[in-house]
């Protein structure tokens, strides 16, 4: 299967989004920030004492030091060394909660963007792409939302390490430092490169797994049962899953195979690193009398600048792919609007009394539907029983002949004279529950709802005209 590339270039970069998150985080709930800040240098201070722990106490022996001082400098050290942890996990316990209320707000900020969207919008594919991307970014605790505050504290904790151990690495060459630098450098960008190869075949990944659910769901799902019974469709279904099975097995051991190759670069690296690293300190201690508490402070400091390295950018990898979902979650609430709500005509203060009162004084209180059904809030609201072919605003068009029989049965139960379709409607299905009823005497009435607008009559076409519009319809239908 070929690489799948994306086309589309994000419409926000990932400073952009730190920005707007921090602003919705000032907004909403400023404890997130600062419990932020605060978790990076409780969890950058434990590293660093960890790392001066041992080569202080081993300082204090080679300079045959009191024992009063050696025990003094032990209890100090782990006295830092508990209040941090215990800080470390108070922070960590506490800023959950401060970051799932904000994951939330943007929960209720999308379902809000749904319910108000206008009714053209919920029609259109790319928007509910957008809005399903935009869901997925707040499903759980690890998607963008919410990780995104986990990943600056993992960054700000290790640019304080960094700050730090550069500058006990500074009393040394300068070129050791470079070396540290370029090998962490190098190995970062190769593995990433390497590592990424899931990323770029994640749309064949996605394929294997869709044939895999396919099949299991289907095999589950009671309302297959009987026609895997009837038309002897297990051995089709088994097939389904085991050569689904067996191209997803095959890929999974080329990604790992190809993975393989970062362990094996990062032993080489480490190698030369470390050994240009050992001997650099060790002509330090023949040659000058390098002592070994300090030996084994900068020796540990190489191997945590390292890491500090590596996780300053990893975590900017992290973030520029949550920042692509983070955009995608700022492109749902700012997708463009077809009506302007915000000046919009006023709605008659009587339209609802009009309702009222003609579904009171109606005959029938039951609407029937050859068509897909956009008005459940309309019957609810007024109390009306309904019978429709397509729940909602379903995509279906075809119904089939139990559907119709029903419908057509309910006509004749219900005694009305109308059987109702949408604008833009064939009329075709209702024609035929006519068709299927004892008089085959309805009229096919059609009510708008405002899903596209003619240019011939948008000059006068508003909410107003189209409810009044319907109310008429509706009124027959009734009678």
């Amino acid at each position: 299967m070929k690489e799948t590339k994306e086309i589309k270039k994000s419409k926000y970069n990932m400073w952009q989004n730190t920005g707007f998150m921090l602003g919705i985080a000032w907004k909403h709930d400023r404890s997130v920030i600062f419990l932020c800040i605060a978790l990076a240098m409780a969890t950058a201070g434990v590293t660093i004492t960890e790392l001066l722990i041992a080569p202080m106490i081993l300082q204090k022996v080679e300079t045959l030091a009191p024992l009063g001082q050696l025990v003094t400098s032990i209890l100090g050290f782990s006295v830092v060394l508990m209040v941090l942890s215990g800080l470390k996990a108070y922070l960590t316990a506490n800023t959950l909660f401060g970051r799932v209320g904000l994951r939330t707000k943007f929960i209720m900020m999308i379902s809000r963007k749904d319910a108000q969207t206008s009714f053209s919008n919920i029609l259109d594919t790319d928007f509910l792409q957008m809005e399903d991307k935009a869901m997925r970014a707040c499903f759980s605790n690890g998607e963008a939302t919410e990780a995104i505050w986990t990943t600056w504290t993992d960054i700000l904790t290790n640019v304080l390490g960094f700050v730090v151990y550069l500058a006990l690495l500074s009393n040394l060459n300068l070129g050791l430092i470079l070396v540290v630098l370029a090998t962490t450098i190098a190995g970062y960008f190769v593995n990433k490169r390497i590592n990424e190869w899931g990323y770029r075949h994640r749309e064949e990944e996605i394929q294997y797994n869709k044939k895999m659910n396919y099949a299991y769901h289907t095999s589950v799902n009671r309302a297959f049962a009987k026609d895997i019974r009837i038309f002897g469709l297990r051995t089709w279904v088994e097939d389904v899953w085991n050569s689904a099975y067996s191209l997803y097995r095959a890929f999974l051991e080329k990604r790992e195979k190809i993975y393989l190759w970062t362990n094996v670069i990062d032993l080489v690296l480490a190698f030369v690193r470390n050994g240009i690293a050992y001997a650099y300190l060790i002509g330090l201690t023949l040659n000058q009398g390098l002592p070994v508490s300090q030996f084994l402070l900068y020796f540990n400091a190489v191997s945590g600048f390292t890491q500090w390295v590596t996780g300053i950018l990893d975590q900017f990898s992290i973030l520029h792919k949550q920042s692509l979902d983070l955009s995608t979650v700022r492109e749902l609430l700012e997708w463009p609007e077809q009506f302007r709500f915000e000046d919009g005509e006023p709605l008659a203060k009587d339209l609802d009394k009009e309702y009222e009162s003609v579904i009171s004084a109606a005959r029938l209180k039951t609407v029937v539907f050859g068509d897909r059904f956009p008005f459940r809030y309309l019957v609810d609201d007024y109390n009306l029983d309904y019978y429709a072919a397509f729940a909602g605003c379903s995509a279906e068009t075809e119904a089939s002949f139990k559907t119709v029989t029903f419908l057509a049965g309910k006509v004749d139960e219900t005694g009305t004279k109308a059987i109702l379709t949408i604008d833009g409607s064939d009329e075709k299905l209702a024609m035929t529950i006519k068709d299927n009823t004892k008089d085959k005497n309805q009229e096919i009435l059609q009510m708008d709802s405002m899903q596209s607008v003619k240019i011939s009559e948008s000059e006068d076409y508003n909410y107003i005209n189209v409810m009044l519009k319907n109310l008429t319809v509706l009124k027959q239908a009734l009678s």
